[in-house]
C-alpha cells in the first residue's frame, strides 16, 4: 500500500499495474503475517515483522491495452481451477482464498 492508500484501492492499483485491468472487487479476507519466530527475518526485512495480507475478488469489467509500463512483462488468462499450477509457491491458504473467491 502508499501512503493514504486503502487497502481495495491498493488492490485496484495493483490489479491495474500488473494486469492492465479494472472493475468492482470484494474483500474475500485477511491473513496476519507474522513473522516473530522465522529466523531469516531482520529489521532490514522488506516486510514488517507482523503484518496482514487481503486477499480480494475483482469482477472485472475493463480490458485495457496491456503496455508492460509496471513490473508486468505480459498479460496472461489461466483457468481459475489450474492457478496453482502457475503461481510459484502455492499455499492451502491461497488455495482456500481463491475457492471463496469462486464461490461468491
Amino acid at each position: 500500500m502508499e501512503k493514504g492508500e486503502t487497502p481495495t484501492a491498493a488492490f485496484q492499483r495493483e490489479c491495474f499495474e500488473e494486469g492492465y485491468v479494472s472493475g468492482e472487487c470484494t474483500l474475500i479476507g485477511c491473513i496476519e503475517v507474522n513473522h516473530e519466530k522465522n529466523s531469516a527475518w531482520n529489521e532490514t526485512s522488506p516486510y514488517p515483522k507482523i503484518g496482514y495480507q487481503a486477499f480480494y475478488r475483482m469482477n472485472v469489467s475493463t480490458l485495457h491495452p496491456f503496455n508492460g509500463d509496471f513490473e508486468a512483462t505480459k498479460r496472461t488468462f489461466v483457468n481459475p481451477n489450474q492457478y496453482g499450477d502457475w503461481h510459484h509457491g502455492w499455499h492451502r491458504v491461497y488455495a482456500s482464498a481463491l475457492t471463496e473467491a469462486l464461490r461468491n
